[in-house]
């Protein structure tokens, strides 16, 4: 078969496709006017929304327009009966204790850490850290300093060695909860 042939007749495929398929698609829900048409059935509750055709038999038909106007609000329901009492909820986070200290750090590398760890029974909520001494040095800039959970009832801080701050102190704070 010759190759411009070939080319007219899967041109005019792609045309005819192309025809069914948007045949099929502007003759489908809604129509024309916006109404969508279904059939309800009373026995089982079901509503099928339909093209065309009629509704089988114990079916009644209903429609509605996809952009009709809307209707005022109907009035408020009375109040419903009152409902049963829900379980005890968990109890909260109560703040228990804050346990400070001073990390003093290495007089010769200048890094050290210390944890701190909360009463028995209460959980580490979050550390805190600051400089003692240090305020307006560009020494308070240097990100050398974590500070993170160990375990849940414990907090670390460590300072990496950094010559900078040797013989220098950090104040370092835990604050403790009561989790049941």
């Amino acid at each position: 078969m010759d190759t411009t042939v070939r080319r007219s007749l899967t041109a005019v495929a792609v045309f005819v496709l192309a025809g069914v398929v948007a045949s099929v698609a502007w003759a489908t829900i809604p129509d024309g006017a916006g109404t969508i048409r279904a059939c309800y059935s009373a026995s089982d509750k079901s509503l099928r929304v339909v093209d065309s055709g009629g509704c089988a038999k114990g079916e009644a038909p209903v429609s509605w327009k996809q952009n009709a106007i809307q209707g005022p609000q109907g009035e408020q329901g009375n109040q419903g009966p009152q409902g049963d009492t829900g379980p005890q909820g968990l109890a909260g986070l109560t703040f228990a204790d804050f346990q400070g200290d001073i990390l003093a750090l290495d007089p010769v590398i200048g890094g050290g850490f210390k944890s701190l760890t909360c009463p028995s029974g209460e959980k580490a909520l979050q550390g805190g850290w600051y400089w003692l001494g240090l305020d307006g040095s560009s020494k308070m800039d240097q990100p050398d300093v974590e500070s993170f959970p160990i375990g849940d009832d414990s907090w670390g801080f460590a300072v990496g060695a950094n010559s900078s701050y040797a013989g220098e102190f950090l104040n370092i704070t835990l604050a403790c909860v009561n989790a049941n």
